[in-house]
């Protein structure tokens, strides 16, 4: 993508941002909130504003919603989000912060659109107070979560090699992802990858793929030992922010958040344990049927549930090894 069309897509979303006005800080005129500091950077890697402004990344740059990030072929920057977590943006990759806002609330959210590459995403409290409210946009998908390590990839049609599947891709590290397109939903559980092809096809690897493994770089050490002490970078960005009471630690502090908002409390996630219980009519039906896939090694199960979700019927898919 080049500098001048990227300009002008940010400015659209940005006069967009503005009118809408989801992620201004309150109290502070109209400044967009914080979503993260450069943490590490290296290449070819630029920070464009929504007005068009675009700046080398660096070391200890502030991040706000509505910026968007490229990196060329050599490029790599690593961001700590304002609510404990960490975005990991791939070389050849184009991610914008769309929507942002970690006050310690348990609306907080979290929207990223990544238009082209990768980028590996350890969640921060947002994950954990209000789930519903993060998502990663792709062109084609959306992908939801449940407290987890993973990471995203879409490759344009244009960008696909004779071995790779053109769409998105979700790989999980640690968790629990799902891919959502067009009133379906697929797992996608630990230690495995799943696609939404352009084609229209939704799985799961068999394997993850070779492509995407060699999208990993010599930095994701950086990347895991965070993820490995994630429970203390969210409690530790919780104190530092003034949200924990005396002697209070990260999980007092959400469940004392939850029983604030008994209402938040009964949502689920689509595709987790439980049906997504707001929009839903009690006397909804399921509608199930099997199918028995083969892989290399073990046979996965996957079943097909539809079930009405606000008035409309979403179809989510989960899969499991037998």
């Amino acid at each position: 993508m080049g500098n001048h069309s990227l300009a002008r897509l940010i400015r659209c979303f940005g006069v967009l941002f503005f009118a809408l006005g989801p992620h201004y800080a309150l109290g502070q005129s109209l400044e967009p909130a914080h979503a993260g500091l450069v943490d590490f950077a290296v290449g070819v890697a630029t920070i464009t504003s929504p007005g068009g402004r675009r700046n080398q990344a660096r070391e200890g740059n502030i991040v706000r919603a509505g910026d968007a990030i490229e990196t060329g072929s050599t490029g790599e920057v690593h961001l700590k989000m304002e609510d404990g977590g960490f975005l990991g943006v791939r070389p050849n990759s184009v991610l914008q912060i769309a929507s942002y806002q970690a006050r310690g609330e348990i609306d907080d959210r979290s929207t990223v659109s990544l238009l082209r590459g990768g980028v590996r995403s350890v969640t921060g409290w947002i994950g954990k107070l209000n789930p519903r409210g993060y998502r990663i946009s792709t062109p084609t998908v959306t992908i939801g979560i449940r407290g987890t390590d993973h990471e995203t990839v879409h490759i344009a049609p244009n960008g696909a090699s004779a071995e790779e599947i053109a769409g998105t891709h979700e790989q999980v590290y640690r968790g629990a992802t799902f891919i959502q397109r067009d009133g379906q939903i697929l797992e996608i559980p630990e230690g495995r990858a799943g696609y939404a092809g352009l084609n229209g096809k939704m799985g799961l690897h068999e394997k993850v793929p070779g492509y995407l493994e060699r999208r990993r770089t010599k930095n994701d050490e950086r990347i895991e030992r965070y993820s490995r002490e994630i429970e203390h970078h969210i409690e530790e960005k919780l104190r530092q922010t003034g949200h924990l009471k005396p002697n209070e630690g990260a999980e007092e502090f959400f469940k004392r958040k939850q029983a604030s908002s008994p209402s938040k409390t009964h949502d689920r996630v689509p595709g987790g344990s439980k049906a997504e219980t707001r929009g839903l009519n009690p006397t909804h039906t399921l509608q199930v049927f099997h199918h028995i896939a083969r892989t290399h090694r073990h046979r996965t199960v996957c079943v097909p549930t539809t079930i009405m979700v606000a008035a409309k019927p979403t179809t989510i898919i989960r899969c499991r090894q037998i």
